[in-house]
């Protein structure tokens, strides 16, 4: 385990990060003390710093968690991500860190870069011969909910609710 002051830690410098924590005990303060504010579950999802090495990535998420005591979740051979996620408060709240590979950022941004040129008609529904050549198509692996580590319950047996029992998200 490295220690904080690692050049490659993407943690904030001293006093952002004080603000952050002071920021978080304020709003949790906040919700005890006024009930009636709604609520609904809290994630903060931290990425490496811009420029970072897949490698670099990959093992600043490692660092990470040993620090949180996880397990890493590596979804990279399906396209996905690498990332170690703990929760707290019966899994209301979050804390992630994730990389994402780049050569999957840069598939994304090739599939998203032709986006606001597609305009779909009524003309655009599937025909028998889209549906056998959708058939060939290898199924989609979808993210694991890290909350339920994609089984959809909860440690108690109980409906995940960060993915509502897909085990996805």
């Amino acid at each position: 385990m490295t220690n904080q002051t690692d050049s490659t830690s993407p943690a904030a410098a001293p006093s952002v990060r004080r603000q952050i924590i002071d920021g978080l005990r304020a709003l949790a303060d906040l919700l005890e003390t006024d009930p009636a504010l709604p609520v609904n579950d809290a994630q903060m999802v931290v990425f490496p710093p811009p420029g970072t090495s897949d490698a670099a990535a990959v093992a600043m998420v490692d660092q990470v968690a040993e620090r949180l005591g996880v397990t890493v979740s590596d979804d990279r051979p399906w396209g996905g991500h690498y990332d170690a996620c703990k929760h707290f408060g019966g899994g209301w709240v979050t804390y992630s860190f994730v990389h994402i590979p780049a050569r999957v950022a840069a598939e994304h941004r090739a599939r998203d870069s032709y986006h606001d040129n597609i305009i779909v008609t009524h003309k655009d529904t599937p025909t028998d011969h889209d549906d056998q050549r959708a058939a060939l198509a290898p199924p989609v692996q979808r993210w694991r909910c890290c909350h339920c580590g994609g089984t959809g319950v909860t440690s108690d047996g109980a409906t995940c609710p960060h993915c509502d029992g897909l085990g996805h998200s």
